[in-house]
């Protein structure tokens, strides 16, 4: 995968809190591509963080360890992770990613049926979700990112599971679903899906179809739209690949 660009800096405010979970936040900054899903876009390092941060901001408002804890196993590094973070608390090395997903899977799958019905119990389906496409049952995946998005009573964890649905789409060049629920999030954006996100990915899945016109135009109101965004370096590189002058 290629450097995106992308710093702690470009990506949100400082957060006090967020920035002192030892080890969990570092690893996020080396692996968030693979973290959420592993596709390969600068958009899912963008709202891997934004997500995640969104999550950790409202900690004090769920009131448990249990999914934080959990989110950490999730992270956790691999033994053939060439750079790798200090551990948080509850991450540990493991020796393949099917081991690590198998058991993240497991936990998250617990706490979704310990927590139903509340911020914790959907923020578990997510990830449990997340953990179903990574282990290779991207139907499940979907069936249970689309049951959230329709379920879900919070607005943010629903737009999570919307842009990870759009991003297994795009994987699968489903062009109708995946280009319709971006521009779903393109029109009602969230702080856990922030509409230059959702634009950043719809651009990045039209340049993979092949689709030039449309990822020009997309980068070029990316560029109108969040000028002060250092994202820009990413646009500008996306445009002369293009071969259209930025």
């Amino acid at each position: 995968m290629g450097k995106t660009h992308l710093t702690r800096h470009e990506l949100l405010k400082q957060d006090e809190f967020l920035v002192t979970v030892t080890g969990t936040w570092e690893y996020l900054q080396v692996h968030a591509r693979e973290i959420l899903l592993g596709i390969g876009t600068v958009a899912v390092v963008v709202v891997a963080v934004f997500g995640i941060s969104w999550f950790m901001r409202n900690r004090q408002q769920v009131s448990n360890e249990d999914i934080s804890n959990a989110i950490q196993l999730y992270s956790s590094p691999l033994v053939t992770d060439k750079q790798r973070a200090p551990l948080g608390p509850n991450q540990r090395i493991f020796a393949t990613a099917q081991e690590k997903y198998t058991k993240a899977e497991q936990e998250f799958a617990r706490l979704n049926r310990k927590y139903s019905g509340q911020v914790i119990g959907e923020t578990a389906a997510y990830y449990d979700a997340m953990c179903k496409y990574h282990l290779g049952d991207a139907s499940g995946a979907v069936q249970q990112l689309e049951a959230l998005t329709k379920a879900s009573g919070n607005v943010e964890t629903g737009a999570l599971a919307k842009f990870a649905l759009a991003q297994i789409y795009s994987a699968q060049k489903n062009t109708s679903q995946a280009t319709g629920l971006l521009q779903q999030l393109i029109d009602h954006p969230t702080v856990t899906v922030p509409k230059v996100t959702s634009m950043m990915a719809l651009a990045e899945y039209y340049q993979a179809i092949n689709d030039k016109n449309a990822a020009i135009q997309l980068y070029k109101k990316i560029q109108t739209e969040f000028p002060s965004f250092q994202i820009q370096g990413e646009v500008r590189s996306r445009l002369l690949e293009l071969g259209s002058a930025s």
